[in-house]
Protein backbone atom coordinates (compact mmCIF):
# COMPACT_ATOMS: atom_id res chain seq x y z
CA UNK A 1 0.00 0.00 0.00
CA UNK A 2 1.38 3.42 -0.94
CA UNK A 3 2.11 5.95 1.46
CA UNK A 4 -0.22 8.56 -0.41
CA UNK A 5 -3.48 6.13 -0.37
CA UNK A 6 -2.44 5.25 3.03
CA UNK A 7 -2.67 8.86 3.93
CA UNK A 8 -6.26 8.73 1.78
CA UNK A 9 -7.49 6.02 4.05
CA UNK A 10 -6.53 8.15 6.93
CA UNK A 11 -8.01 11.58 5.99
CA UNK A 12 -11.29 9.76 4.93
CA UNK A 13 -11.45 7.92 7.94
CA UNK A 14 -11.19 11.35 10.08
CA UNK A 15 -12.75 13.43 7.99
CA UNK A 16 -16.02 11.13 7.86
CA UNK A 17 -15.64 8.85 10.80
CA UNK A 18 -19.27 8.99 11.75
CA UNK A 19 -20.49 8.20 8.83
CA UNK A 20 -18.69 5.32 8.08
CA UNK A 21 -19.73 4.43 11.59
CA UNK A 22 -23.53 4.95 10.69
CA UNK A 23 -23.13 2.64 7.66
CA UNK A 24 -21.21 -0.50 9.23
CA UNK A 25 -23.77 0.42 12.31
CA UNK A 26 -26.97 -0.21 9.63
CA UNK A 27 -25.30 -3.51 8.50
CA UNK A 28 -23.99 -4.90 12.01
CA UNK A 29 -28.40 -4.33 12.60
CA UNK A 30 -29.49 -6.15 9.40
CA UNK A 31 -26.39 -8.86 10.25
CA UNK A 32 -27.86 -10.19 13.35
CA UNK A 33 -30.62 -12.32 12.59
CA UNK A 34 -29.30 -13.14 9.23
CA UNK A 35 -25.14 -13.66 9.53
CA UNK A 36 -22.78 -14.63 11.71
CA UNK A 37 -19.70 -13.99 8.87
CA UNK A 38 -21.67 -10.23 8.49
CA UNK A 39 -22.04 -9.40 12.09
CA UNK A 40 -18.03 -10.32 12.36
CA UNK A 41 -17.01 -8.31 9.56
CA UNK A 42 -19.02 -5.48 10.37
CA UNK A 43 -17.95 -5.74 13.60
CA UNK A 44 -14.31 -5.91 12.00
CA UNK A 45 -14.82 -3.00 9.89
CA UNK A 46 -16.11 -0.85 13.25
CA UNK A 47 -12.94 -1.76 14.65
CA UNK A 48 -10.55 -0.51 11.22
CA UNK A 49 -12.59 2.43 11.52
CA UNK A 50 -11.88 3.13 15.21
CA UNK A 51 -8.15 2.61 13.87
CA UNK A 52 -7.65 4.28 10.95
CA UNK A 53 -9.46 7.58 12.60
CA UNK A 54 -6.67 8.15 15.19
CA UNK A 55 -7.18 10.35 18.01
CA UNK A 56 -7.38 7.68 20.50
CA UNK A 57 -6.40 9.36 23.27
CA UNK A 58 -9.77 11.77 23.01
CA UNK A 59 -11.44 8.36 22.23
CA UNK A 60 -10.34 6.19 25.28
CA UNK A 61 -10.69 9.48 27.30
CA UNK A 62 -14.59 9.22 25.73
CA UNK A 63 -14.33 5.99 26.84
CA UNK A 64 -13.74 6.28 30.46
CA UNK A 65 -15.95 9.04 30.72
CA UNK A 66 -18.95 7.18 30.06
CA UNK A 67 -20.19 5.00 32.81
CA UNK A 68 -22.29 3.35 31.10
CA UNK A 69 -19.79 2.04 28.49
CA UNK A 70 -17.42 0.53 31.22
CA UNK A 71 -19.89 -0.75 33.49
CA UNK A 72 -21.14 -2.44 30.41
CA UNK A 73 -17.70 -3.94 29.40
CA UNK A 74 -17.36 -5.20 32.70
CA UNK A 75 -18.72 -8.38 31.90
CA UNK A 76 -16.18 -9.27 29.39
CA UNK A 77 -13.61 -8.14 32.02
CA UNK A 78 -15.25 -10.81 34.47
CA UNK A 79 -14.59 -13.36 31.32
CA UNK A 80 -10.62 -12.25 31.37
CA UNK A 81 -10.35 -12.83 34.78
CA UNK A 82 -11.78 -16.10 34.68
CA UNK A 83 -8.83 -17.24 31.89
CA UNK A 84 -6.23 -17.01 34.50
CA UNK A 85 -8.39 -19.86 36.87
CA UNK A 86 -9.47 -21.82 33.90
CA UNK A 87 -8.46 -25.74 33.61
CA UNK A 88 -9.25 -25.35 29.78
CA UNK A 89 -7.13 -22.32 28.16
CA UNK A 90 -8.37 -23.32 24.45
CA UNK A 91 -11.99 -23.43 25.25
CA UNK A 92 -11.75 -20.41 27.36
CA UNK A 93 -9.98 -18.30 24.46
CA UNK A 94 -12.86 -19.53 22.13
CA UNK A 95 -15.53 -18.32 24.76
CA UNK A 96 -13.38 -14.76 25.40
CA UNK A 97 -14.00 -14.99 21.25
CA UNK A 98 -17.68 -15.27 20.84
CA UNK A 99 -18.20 -12.92 23.87
CA UNK A 100 -15.57 -10.28 22.29
CA UNK A 101 -18.83 -7.73 21.62
CA UNK A 102 -19.43 -7.36 24.84
CA UNK A 103 -16.05 -5.54 24.61
CA UNK A 104 -15.93 -3.72 21.65
CA UNK A 105 -19.47 -2.51 21.25
CA UNK A 106 -19.96 -0.55 24.40
CA UNK A 107 -16.03 0.72 23.69
CA UNK A 108 -16.86 1.76 20.33
CA UNK A 109 -20.14 2.97 20.73
CA UNK A 110 -18.36 5.81 23.26
CA UNK A 111 -16.71 7.58 20.32
CA UNK A 112 -19.98 8.59 18.28
CA UNK A 113 -22.64 10.80 19.39
CA UNK A 114 -26.44 10.22 20.39
CA UNK A 115 -27.38 9.38 16.94
CA UNK A 116 -30.83 10.92 17.42
CA UNK A 117 -34.47 10.03 16.28
CA UNK A 118 -34.68 9.60 12.69
CA UNK A 119 -31.15 7.52 12.31
CA UNK A 120 -31.50 5.32 15.08
CA UNK A 121 -34.91 4.84 13.88
CA UNK A 122 -33.58 3.49 10.55
CA UNK A 123 -30.71 1.33 12.45
CA UNK A 124 -34.19 -0.45 14.05
CA UNK A 125 -35.80 -0.98 10.39
CA UNK A 126 -32.24 -2.73 9.29
CA UNK A 127 -32.47 -5.26 12.02
CA UNK A 128 -36.46 -5.95 10.91
CA UNK A 129 -35.50 -5.87 6.88
CA UNK A 130 -33.08 -8.24 8.27
CA UNK A 131 -35.72 -10.16 9.85
CA UNK A 132 -37.88 -10.43 7.58
CA UNK A 133 -35.42 -11.23 4.58
CA UNK A 134 -34.96 -14.23 6.80
CA UNK A 135 -38.17 -15.21 7.38
CA UNK A 136 -39.23 -14.74 3.95
CA UNK A 137 -36.44 -16.65 2.75
CA UNK A 138 -37.01 -19.90 5.20
CA UNK A 139 -40.74 -19.66 4.17
CA UNK A 140 -40.28 -20.02 0.52
CA UNK A 141 -37.84 -22.84 0.90
CA UNK A 142 -40.16 -24.33 3.11
CA UNK A 143 -43.13 -24.26 0.90
CA UNK A 144 -40.87 -25.44 -2.12
CA UNK A 145 -39.43 -28.23 -0.12
CA UNK A 146 -41.76 -28.87 2.84
CA UNK A 147 -38.20 -29.09 5.23
CA UNK A 148 -39.57 -27.50 8.88
CA UNK A 149 -38.80 -23.72 9.57
CA UNK A 150 -36.95 -24.77 12.71
CA UNK A 151 -34.87 -26.94 10.72
CA UNK A 152 -34.32 -24.20 7.53
CA UNK A 153 -33.34 -21.39 9.95
CA UNK A 154 -30.73 -22.99 12.09
CA UNK A 155 -28.88 -24.03 8.82
CA UNK A 156 -29.28 -20.97 6.76
CA UNK A 157 -29.51 -17.94 9.75
CA UNK A 158 -29.47 -18.82 13.36
CA UNK A 159 -31.26 -20.99 15.62
CA UNK A 160 -35.20 -20.88 15.75
CA UNK A 161 -35.04 -20.13 19.83
CA UNK A 162 -32.96 -17.11 19.27
CA UNK A 163 -34.71 -16.12 15.86
CA UNK A 164 -37.96 -16.19 17.63
CA UNK A 165 -36.64 -13.98 20.28
CA UNK A 166 -35.68 -11.43 17.17
CA UNK A 167 -39.13 -11.66 15.92
CA UNK A 168 -41.09 -10.42 18.72
CA UNK A 169 -38.49 -7.56 19.40
CA UNK A 170 -39.58 -6.18 15.76
CA UNK A 171 -42.85 -6.68 15.73
CA UNK A 172 -43.23 -4.43 18.78
CA UNK A 173 -40.26 -2.54 17.15
CA UNK A 174 -42.86 -1.86 14.07
CA UNK A 175 -45.84 -1.31 16.55
CA UNK A 176 -44.15 1.58 18.41
CA UNK A 177 -42.58 2.80 15.00
CA UNK A 178 -45.82 2.99 13.02
CA UNK A 179 -47.49 5.15 15.75
CA UNK A 180 -44.97 7.85 15.25
CA UNK A 181 -44.93 10.97 13.04
CA UNK A 182 -42.06 9.69 10.89
CA UNK A 183 -44.01 8.37 8.36
CA UNK A 184 -47.01 9.08 6.33
CA UNK A 185 -50.39 6.93 5.76
CA UNK A 186 -48.90 4.38 3.06
CA UNK A 187 -45.51 3.69 4.55
CA UNK A 188 -47.42 2.77 8.03
CA UNK A 189 -49.90 0.70 5.99
CA UNK A 190 -46.65 -1.07 4.90
CA UNK A 191 -45.77 -1.39 8.17
CA UNK A 192 -49.11 -2.84 9.26
CA UNK A 193 -48.98 -5.66 6.77
CA UNK A 194 -44.52 -6.64 7.59
CA UNK A 195 -46.03 -7.01 11.12
CA UNK A 196 -48.55 -9.33 10.35
CA UNK A 197 -46.46 -10.99 8.35
CA UNK A 198 -44.38 -11.65 11.32
CA UNK A 199 -47.05 -12.61 13.49
CA UNK A 200 -48.14 -15.03 10.99
CA UNK A 201 -44.37 -16.19 10.80
CA UNK A 202 -43.96 -16.51 14.62
CA UNK A 203 -47.31 -18.80 14.75
CA UNK A 204 -45.60 -21.03 11.82
CA UNK A 205 -41.93 -21.35 13.58
CA UNK A 206 -44.01 -22.99 16.61
CA UNK A 207 -41.65 -22.18 19.08
CA UNK A 208 -42.91 -21.92 22.86
CA UNK A 209 -40.84 -19.41 23.85
CA UNK A 210 -42.05 -17.03 21.24
CA UNK A 211 -45.62 -16.86 22.37
CA UNK A 212 -44.73 -16.70 25.74
CA UNK A 213 -42.82 -13.24 24.82
CA UNK A 214 -45.77 -12.20 22.55
CA UNK A 215 -48.29 -12.54 25.36
CA UNK A 216 -45.20 -10.80 27.45
CA UNK A 217 -44.78 -7.98 24.97
CA UNK A 218 -48.67 -7.42 24.65
CA UNK A 219 -49.01 -7.44 28.14
CA UNK A 220 -46.87 -4.98 28.51
CA UNK A 221 -47.93 -3.00 25.79
CA UNK A 222 -51.16 -2.39 27.03
CA UNK A 223 -50.19 -1.20 30.54
CA UNK A 224 -47.98 1.25 28.68
CA UNK A 225 -50.93 2.40 26.49
CA UNK A 226 -53.20 2.45 29.55
CA UNK A 227 -50.64 4.93 31.08
CA UNK A 228 -50.60 7.84 28.09
CA UNK A 229 -54.20 7.17 27.78
CA UNK A 230 -54.24 6.58 24.15
CA UNK A 231 -57.52 4.17 23.93
CA UNK A 232 -57.15 3.40 20.17
CA UNK A 233 -54.48 1.36 20.64
CA UNK A 234 -55.58 -0.05 23.85
CA UNK A 235 -58.24 -1.25 22.31
CA UNK A 236 -56.21 -2.83 19.49
CA UNK A 237 -53.76 -4.47 22.44
CA UNK A 238 -56.81 -6.31 23.99
CA UNK A 239 -58.36 -7.58 21.31
CA UNK A 240 -54.83 -9.12 19.96
CA UNK A 241 -54.47 -10.63 24.22
CA UNK A 242 -58.58 -11.70 24.11
CA UNK A 243 -57.97 -13.32 20.41
CA UNK A 244 -54.56 -15.30 21.35
CA UNK A 245 -56.60 -16.35 24.41
CA UNK A 246 -59.84 -17.58 22.85
CA UNK A 247 -57.73 -19.33 20.57
CA UNK A 248 -55.36 -21.12 22.73
CA UNK A 249 -58.73 -22.16 25.06
CA UNK A 250 -60.58 -22.97 22.00
CA UNK A 251 -58.17 -25.86 21.40
CA UNK A 252 -56.93 -26.95 24.70
CA UNK A 253 -59.59 -30.22 25.31
CA UNK A 254 -58.42 -31.44 22.03
CA UNK A 255 -54.27 -31.02 23.05
CA UNK A 256 -55.30 -32.23 26.30
CA UNK A 257 -58.06 -34.89 25.94
CA UNK A 258 -59.93 -37.33 28.56
CA UNK A 259 -57.36 -40.22 28.96
CA UNK A 260 -58.74 -43.46 27.91
CA UNK A 261 -58.61 -46.28 30.39
CA UNK A 262 -57.70 -49.54 29.26
CA UNK A 263 -57.64 -52.99 31.41
CA UNK A 264 -54.64 -55.06 30.43
CA UNK A 265 -56.67 -58.13 31.15
CA UNK A 266 -58.63 -57.28 28.20
CA UNK A 267 -55.78 -56.44 25.81
CA UNK A 268 -54.68 -58.98 23.60
CA UNK A 269 -51.18 -61.08 24.53
CA UNK A 270 -50.29 -61.82 20.89
CA UNK A 271 -50.20 -61.25 17.29
CA UNK A 272 -51.65 -62.62 14.66
CA UNK A 273 -48.18 -63.94 13.55
CA UNK A 274 -48.21 -65.48 17.08
CA UNK A 275 -45.13 -62.86 19.06
CA UNK A 276 -45.42 -61.81 22.51
CA UNK A 277 -47.15 -57.95 22.64
CA UNK A 278 -46.46 -56.24 25.43
CA UNK A 279 -48.47 -53.75 26.93
CA UNK A 280 -47.71 -50.53 29.68
CA UNK A 281 -51.45 -49.50 29.32
CA UNK A 282 -50.97 -46.68 32.25
CA UNK A 283 -47.44 -45.96 31.39
CA UNK A 284 -47.83 -42.50 28.69
CA UNK A 285 -50.78 -41.17 26.71
CA UNK A 286 -50.74 -39.13 23.64
CA UNK A 287 -54.37 -37.43 22.64
CA UNK A 288 -55.50 -39.31 25.47
CA UNK A 289 -54.43 -43.00 24.47
CA UNK A 290 -52.08 -44.80 26.05
CA UNK A 291 -48.98 -45.48 23.72
CA UNK A 292 -47.51 -48.34 24.47
CA UNK A 293 -50.26 -51.24 24.63
CA UNK A 294 -49.89 -54.01 21.58
CA UNK A 295 -46.17 -53.76 21.05
CA UNK A 296 -44.12 -56.37 19.36
CA UNK A 297 -40.61 -54.80 18.74
CA UNK A 298 -39.84 -57.63 17.04
CA UNK A 299 -42.53 -57.41 14.07
CA UNK A 300 -41.67 -53.80 14.17
CA UNK A 301 -37.95 -53.67 13.82
CA UNK A 302 -38.57 -57.01 10.70
CA UNK A 303 -41.07 -54.97 9.07
CA UNK A 304 -39.41 -51.75 9.41
CA UNK A 305 -35.85 -52.32 7.56
CA UNK A 306 -37.55 -53.93 4.50
CA UNK A 307 -39.00 -50.30 4.36
CA UNK A 308 -36.48 -47.95 5.11
CA UNK A 309 -32.68 -47.02 5.26
CA UNK A 310 -32.74 -46.07 8.69
CA UNK A 311 -32.47 -48.49 11.57
CA UNK A 312 -35.21 -49.23 14.16
CA UNK A 313 -32.98 -49.12 16.87
CA UNK A 314 -31.30 -45.61 15.20
CA UNK A 315 -32.13 -41.87 15.10
CA UNK A 316 -34.81 -40.19 12.86
CA UNK A 317 -33.86 -37.12 10.64
CA UNK A 318 -34.71 -35.02 14.14
CA UNK A 319 -32.29 -36.87 15.96
CA UNK A 320 -35.13 -38.46 18.02
CA UNK A 321 -35.15 -42.27 19.06
CA UNK A 322 -36.59 -43.31 15.57
CA UNK A 323 -38.22 -46.64 17.55
CA UNK A 324 -40.60 -44.41 19.49
CA UNK A 325 -41.02 -42.17 16.85
CA UNK A 326 -42.59 -44.58 15.07
CA UNK A 327 -44.93 -46.33 17.92
CA UNK A 328 -46.30 -43.22 18.34
CA UNK A 329 -47.19 -42.42 14.58
CA UNK A 330 -48.80 -45.73 14.67
CA UNK A 331 -50.42 -44.78 18.12
CA UNK A 332 -51.86 -41.87 16.40
CA UNK A 333 -53.53 -43.58 13.64
CA UNK A 334 -55.01 -46.26 15.93
CA UNK A 335 -52.61 -49.06 14.44
CA UNK A 336 -51.40 -51.42 16.54
CA UNK A 337 -47.29 -51.64 16.86
CA UNK A 338 -46.85 -55.07 15.11
CA UNK A 339 -46.60 -56.45 11.18
CA UNK A 340 -50.52 -55.54 10.70
CA UNK A 341 -50.15 -51.89 11.86
CA UNK A 342 -47.06 -51.47 9.74
CA UNK A 343 -48.84 -53.38 6.65
CA UNK A 344 -51.17 -49.84 6.98
CA UNK A 345 -48.32 -47.70 6.11
CA UNK A 346 -47.84 -45.58 3.22
CA UNK A 347 -44.68 -44.61 1.67
CA UNK A 348 -45.60 -41.20 2.95
CA UNK A 349 -46.09 -42.37 6.22
CA UNK A 350 -42.61 -43.77 6.26
CA UNK A 351 -41.12 -40.64 4.81
CA UNK A 352 -42.56 -38.66 7.97
CA UNK A 353 -41.85 -41.16 10.37
CA UNK A 354 -38.25 -40.75 8.82
CA UNK A 355 -38.42 -36.82 9.09
CA UNK A 356 -38.81 -36.94 12.61
CA UNK A 357 -43.18 -36.55 12.43
CA UNK A 358 -44.20 -38.49 15.90
CA UNK A 359 -48.26 -38.01 15.18
CA UNK A 360 -50.12 -37.83 12.29
CA UNK A 361 -51.75 -35.00 13.55
CA UNK A 362 -48.90 -32.70 13.60
CA UNK A 363 -48.80 -32.85 9.89
CA UNK A 364 -52.12 -30.87 9.55
CA UNK A 365 -52.00 -28.55 12.32
CA UNK A 366 -50.42 -24.87 12.47
CA UNK A 367 -47.15 -24.45 13.83
CA UNK A 368 -48.91 -22.80 17.03
CA UNK A 369 -51.32 -26.16 17.84
CA UNK A 370 -48.15 -28.37 17.01
CA UNK A 371 -45.68 -26.83 19.18
CA UNK A 372 -48.82 -26.68 22.26
CA UNK A 373 -49.13 -30.37 21.26
CA UNK A 374 -45.87 -31.42 21.48
CA UNK A 375 -45.51 -29.52 24.73
CA UNK A 376 -48.42 -31.07 26.37
CA UNK A 377 -46.52 -34.57 25.29
CA UNK A 378 -43.45 -33.34 27.19
CA UNK A 379 -45.54 -33.05 30.34
CA UNK A 380 -46.62 -36.22 30.14
CA UNK A 381 -43.42 -37.47 29.53
CA UNK A 382 -42.03 -35.46 32.61
CA UNK A 383 -44.41 -37.10 34.61
CA UNK A 384 -44.00 -40.57 33.49
CA UNK A 385 -40.47 -41.15 31.93
CA UNK A 386 -36.99 -40.68 33.81
CA UNK A 387 -35.32 -40.31 30.98
CA UNK A 388 -35.62 -36.73 29.29
CA UNK A 389 -33.89 -36.92 26.02
CA UNK A 390 -35.80 -35.91 23.04
CA UNK A 391 -37.52 -33.26 25.16
CA UNK A 392 -37.57 -29.53 25.65
CA UNK A 393 -38.75 -29.21 29.21
CA UNK A 394 -37.31 -32.62 30.34
CA UNK A 395 -33.80 -31.83 29.15
CA UNK A 396 -34.29 -28.21 30.62
CA UNK A 397 -34.93 -29.42 33.87
CA UNK A 398 -32.29 -32.19 33.71
CA UNK A 399 -29.39 -29.26 32.77
CA UNK A 400 -30.38 -26.81 35.75
CA UNK A 401 -30.43 -30.28 38.01
CA UNK A 402 -26.96 -30.67 36.83
CA UNK A 403 -25.69 -27.55 36.74
CA UNK A 404 -26.93 -26.51 40.35
CA UNK A 405 -24.77 -29.84 41.24
CA UNK A 406 -21.13 -29.07 39.70
CA UNK A 407 -22.35 -25.14 41.26
CA UNK A 408 -22.30 -26.58 44.72
CA UNK A 409 -18.86 -27.59 44.16
CA UNK A 410 -17.40 -24.30 43.57
CA UNK A 411 -20.00 -21.95 44.91
CA UNK A 412 -18.29 -18.59 45.17
CA UNK A 413 -16.06 -18.50 43.00
CA UNK A 414 -16.80 -20.94 39.99
CA UNK A 415 -14.50 -23.12 37.73
CA UNK A 416 -13.47 -20.40 35.30
CA UNK A 417 -13.66 -18.93 32.14
CA UNK A 418 -14.38 -21.87 29.51
CA UNK A 419 -15.27 -24.75 31.74
CA UNK A 420 -18.44 -25.02 31.81
CA UNK A 421 -17.94 -28.03 28.96
CA UNK A 422 -15.90 -30.12 31.40
CA UNK A 423 -18.05 -29.13 34.89
CA UNK A 424 -21.25 -30.05 33.12
CA UNK A 425 -20.62 -33.69 31.91
CA UNK A 426 -18.80 -34.63 35.39
CA UNK A 427 -22.11 -33.34 36.74
CA UNK A 428 -23.92 -35.74 34.26
CA UNK A 429 -22.06 -38.53 35.24
CA UNK A 430 -21.94 -37.55 38.87
CA UNK A 431 -25.81 -37.76 38.87
CA UNK A 432 -26.23 -40.53 36.99
CA UNK A 433 -28.02 -38.61 34.80
CA UNK A 434 -30.02 -40.84 32.14
CA UNK A 435 -30.17 -38.17 29.54
CA UNK A 436 -28.30 -39.52 26.28
CA UNK A 437 -25.00 -38.10 26.28
CA UNK A 438 -25.25 -36.49 22.28
CA UNK A 439 -27.18 -34.26 24.58
CA UNK A 440 -25.03 -33.53 27.18
CA UNK A 441 -24.99 -29.48 26.66
CA UNK A 442 -24.62 -26.39 29.05
CA UNK A 443 -27.27 -25.17 31.65
CA UNK A 444 -29.40 -23.51 29.05
CA UNK A 445 -29.76 -20.53 31.75
CA UNK A 446 -27.56 -17.87 31.60
CA UNK A 447 -27.58 -17.03 35.25
CA UNK A 448 -26.56 -20.56 36.04
CA UNK A 449 -24.09 -20.38 33.22
CA UNK A 450 -22.50 -17.45 34.86
CA UNK A 451 -22.63 -18.59 38.08
CA UNK A 452 -20.85 -22.33 37.59
CA UNK A 453 -18.27 -20.17 35.67
CA UNK A 454 -17.43 -17.30 38.11
CA UNK A 455 -19.47 -18.27 41.27
CA UNK A 456 -21.51 -16.16 43.27
CA UNK A 457 -19.32 -13.14 43.24
CA UNK A 458 -19.21 -13.68 39.07
CA UNK A 459 -23.23 -13.60 38.91
CA UNK A 460 -23.48 -10.94 41.53
CA UNK A 461 -21.29 -8.95 38.99
CA UNK A 462 -23.44 -9.99 36.01
CA UNK A 463 -26.65 -8.64 37.86
CA UNK A 464 -24.87 -5.96 38.71
CA UNK A 465 -24.05 -5.20 34.43
CA UNK A 466 -27.79 -5.88 33.77
CA UNK A 467 -29.63 -2.87 36.16
CA UNK A 468 -26.57 -0.47 36.71
CA UNK A 469 -25.91 0.83 33.25
CA UNK A 470 -29.47 2.23 32.86
CA UNK A 471 -29.99 3.45 36.54
CA UNK A 472 -27.04 4.94 35.65
CA UNK A 473 -28.66 6.97 32.17
CA UNK A 474 -28.19 11.04 32.54
CA UNK A 475 -30.88 11.48 29.93
CA UNK A 476 -34.81 9.05 29.60
CA UNK A 477 -34.37 5.79 28.28
CA UNK A 478 -35.86 4.92 24.97
CA UNK A 479 -39.64 2.87 25.68
CA UNK A 480 -38.25 0.49 23.26
CA UNK A 481 -35.27 -0.48 25.69
CA UNK A 482 -38.06 -2.36 27.57
CA UNK A 483 -39.06 -4.61 25.28
CA UNK A 484 -35.44 -5.51 24.34
CA UNK A 485 -34.68 -5.83 28.30
CA UNK A 486 -37.59 -7.66 28.94
CA UNK A 487 -37.04 -10.26 25.94
CA UNK A 488 -33.18 -10.58 27.18
CA UNK A 489 -34.35 -11.48 30.56
CA UNK A 490 -36.61 -14.09 29.20
CA UNK A 491 -33.98 -15.75 26.76
CA UNK A 492 -31.76 -16.06 29.78
CA UNK A 493 -34.11 -18.16 31.92
CA UNK A 494 -33.82 -20.49 29.26
CA UNK A 495 -31.29 -20.17 26.91
CA UNK A 496 -27.15 -19.71 27.26
CA UNK A 497 -27.80 -16.61 25.20
CA UNK A 498 -24.43 -15.06 25.98
CA UNK A 499 -22.53 -18.56 24.99
CA UNK A 500 -23.28 -17.88 20.93
CA UNK A 501 -21.92 -15.04 18.84
CA UNK A 502 -25.62 -13.81 17.94
CA UNK A 503 -26.81 -14.11 21.36
CA UNK A 504 -24.15 -11.99 22.51
CA UNK A 505 -24.14 -9.31 19.94
CA UNK A 506 -27.83 -9.11 20.06
CA UNK A 507 -27.32 -8.64 24.34
CA UNK A 508 -24.49 -6.00 23.75
CA UNK A 509 -25.70 -4.29 20.63
CA UNK A 510 -28.91 -2.58 21.74
CA UNK A 511 -28.26 -2.34 25.19
CA UNK A 512 -25.42 -0.12 24.57
CA UNK A 513 -27.56 1.16 21.58
CA UNK A 514 -30.40 2.23 23.84
CA UNK A 515 -28.72 3.21 26.54
CA UNK A 516 -25.77 5.12 24.24
CA UNK A 517 -26.75 5.98 21.19
CA UNK A 518 -30.78 6.72 21.80
CA UNK A 519 -30.94 7.88 24.81
CA UNK A 520 -33.85 10.93 24.51
CA UNK A 521 -34.64 13.97 27.22
CA UNK A 522 -37.86 13.23 28.96
CA UNK A 523 -40.04 15.72 27.44
CA UNK A 524 -38.88 13.90 23.96
CA UNK A 525 -40.06 10.52 25.49
CA UNK A 526 -43.82 10.43 23.94
CA UNK A 527 -43.05 11.72 20.71
CA UNK A 528 -43.24 8.64 18.70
Amino acid sequence: MSRAYRFFLLRWARDYYESFFYFFLLILAFSIPTSRLLMSMSQLALASLWILDGRYLIKLRQFFQNRIAWILTLLYVLHFVGLFYSDDKTLAMTDLRIKLPLFLLPFFFSSIRNLGQRKAAWVLFAFVTGAVYASAFVSVEHWIGSKSLEVLLSDRFIKHMRFSLFINFAIFILIYLGRSNMFNRSVQGAIVVVILWLIFFMFQLGALSAYVLFLVFSLYFILETYRKKSHGMLLFAVLVIAGFLIALVSITDFILPEKQAVSIDSLDKKTTQGNDYYHLPNDVFENGKPIYIYVCEKELNREWSKRSSLSFYGKDVLGQELKATLIRYLNSLDLRKDSAGMAELSAKDIKQIENGTANIQYVSKTGFQLRLMQFAFELEQYKNNPNPSGYSLGQRLEYWKVAWNRIQKNLYFGSGTGDNDLQMKKGYIETESKLNPDLWFRPHNQFLSIWLAFGLIGLLVFIGVLILPFTSAKQSIHPLFWYFFISILLSFLVEDTLETQSGATYYAFFTAFFLMLWSIPKKKDTEM
